[in-house]
């Protein structure tokens, strides 16, 4: 089942299973990049992003998020690429090998 977006959080509940999904010990790509697209998110809505590329920005998380919505549709090799530029978009751009 396709999903419209990748985190569906119960109302009043959004911090605790936000909190959840970065807490998660895991080596599942999919996860892996849940935890780094949520981390985005965060950042960008605190206004932590790299300014003058918000557009970018959108752009990426637009694509981290159809990825994410789509996990089982695509390969580790897909999603890993993906979870590093978050990485770096999160990192500030100072590390988007990770």
């Amino acid at each position: 089942m396709r999903k419209e977006k990748p985190f569906q959080f119960a109302n009043g509940s959004e911090i605790a299973e936000a909190i959840d999904i970065l807490s998660r010990n895991t080596s599942l790509m999919s996860e892996l990049l849940d935890k780094q697209l949520i981390g985005t998110h965060l950042n960008y809505a605190a206004g932590r992003c790299l300014t003058g590329y918000e557009a970018t920005i959108d752009l990426l998380i637009a694509y981290a998020e159809h990825l994410a919505c789509n996990h089982d549709r695509v390969t580790r090799s897909e999603l890993g690429p993906m979870k590093n530029v978050m990485n770096g978009v999160n990192s500030h751009g100072r590390s988007i090998q990770n």
